[in-house]
């Protein structure tokens, strides 16, 4: 069996990039006491593993939409920790079907409109919206 291994890249003291395999990127978001996955990829190969070496935080699995490269990663964790916004949620249910089968849950079930994560440094704030919006203050 071959085993895949994600490429990571330390953007700053709180954020790391992950690169996926099939061009799809991810960030980890450590802030005091909690971290955030923003999108979980394409479901190729098993993220969880390195993200629980990353870091020992409670994790949320923030999606930005439900489109197969950020999205299919999800049923990797814990329903009640993965979040989509409600009005892109129709998006992941119709791609769905599309998911690696993994052994593990099989949807978000939380909606968002926005996620605030409380960052030490110079990073204050994440703020998290539905379509791809990310931003940082």
């Amino acid at each position: 069996m071959i085993e895949l291994k994600f490429r990571t890249e330390k953007v700053s003291e709180h954020i790391t990039r992950i690169y996926a395999f099939s061009s799809e990127l991810m960030y980890l978001v450590e802030g005091n006491k909690e971290a955030a996955l923003i999108d979980s990829g394409s479901g190729i190969g098993f993220v969880r593993p390195l993200i629980e070496e990353l870091t020992k935080k409670p994790l949320k699995v923030l999606l930005t939409h439900g489109h197969v490269d950020h999205a299919m990663g999800a049923s990797e964790f814990p329903a009640e920790s993965v979040y989509i916004s409600q009005k892109d949620a129709y998006i992941y249910y119709e791609t769905k079907t599309f998911r690696v089968a993994k052994k593990a849950q099989t949807a978000p079930i939380k909606f968002f409109v926005g996620f605030f994560l409380n960052l030490t440094g110079r990073l204050r704030w994440l703020l998290v919206l539905p379509s791809q919006v990310l931003l940082i203050f």
